[in-house]
């Protein structure tokens, strides 16, 4: 029950207040394996101390314009672009952490329209039963009521682990003109007994700009094992 019940508040927080109802699945979710190779591009921005000194050799470089939001108490680092927002929340009863780095100001405006929010899950006995239930979110994702069509499935594998995409376009009848219509764009970690839950959305029209200009947010999420 307790699954079921992050399943659904989950799917909440990642529609932009949207209002939907989980379907059952009607089929069982799969990907076919399609590596690619994003080249790394080199960075001109200054090095923090510390913590970015510490984890330089475990992330990417990057081009100025964004910088590293370094979490080692996540095991997570994510990109912030330069203008973006980043915010960070604990859910205790849920044992669900939530990272957020948006376009939009969360505290100042209540939600966002373009961003990266990565919710962690952490009570799970092993990285095996944390893979069955990231199994079970794809599937219950792609058959929301607001996924309108699916537009690509796929798994990358880095290391030992296999990270699985999932991109669709969604339609939220409820929302603002702006969010009506979204590009959102699921991947699914395991580690550290952990499930690593990264959605990237943005407004359907923008998604190619967005892509284009953001992508790095989107590419660069850094899952630190144990």
């Amino acid at each position: 029950m307790k699954r079921l019940l992050q399943i659904v508040i989950l799917s909440l927080l990642l529609t932009s207040c949207s209002s939907i109802k989980l379907l059952q699945p009607t089929s069982t979710f799969t990907a076919t394996t399609a590596p690619t190779n994003t080249p790394i591009p080199t960075s001109t921005v200054v090095p923090t101390p510390d913590l970015l000194a510490e984890y330089s050799s475990l992330v990417p470089q990057i081009p100025s314009g964004f910088e590293w939001k370094i979490l080692p108490e996540k095991n997570l680092a994510v990109v912030i672009p330069n203008g973006w927002f980043f915010k960070e929340e604990t859910r205790a009863e849920l044992n669900l952490d939530g990272v957020y780095v948006t376009k939009e100001n969360i505290d100042e405006v209540g939600r966002f329209s373009t961003g990266l929010s990565v919710f962690i899950f952490k009570d799970f006995k092993s990285n095996d039963e944390a893979e069955q239930f990231s199994q079970s979110m794809l599937t219950q994702h792609a058959n929301l009521e607001t996924t309108k069509e699916i537009l690509e499935a796929w798994d990358y594998q880095s290391g030992i682990s296999t990270i699985h995409h999932l991109r669709i376009r969604a339609e939220f009848a409820n929302e603002t003109e702006e969010n009506k219509s979204k590009v959102i764009h699921y991947s699914a970690s395991v580690a550290n007994n952990s499930l690593y839950w990264a959605v990237f959305e943005t407004p359907e029209n923008l998604w190619e700009e967005t892509t284009n200009n953001y992508g790095l947010v989107l590419d660069y999420i850094v899952v630190f094992g144990n």
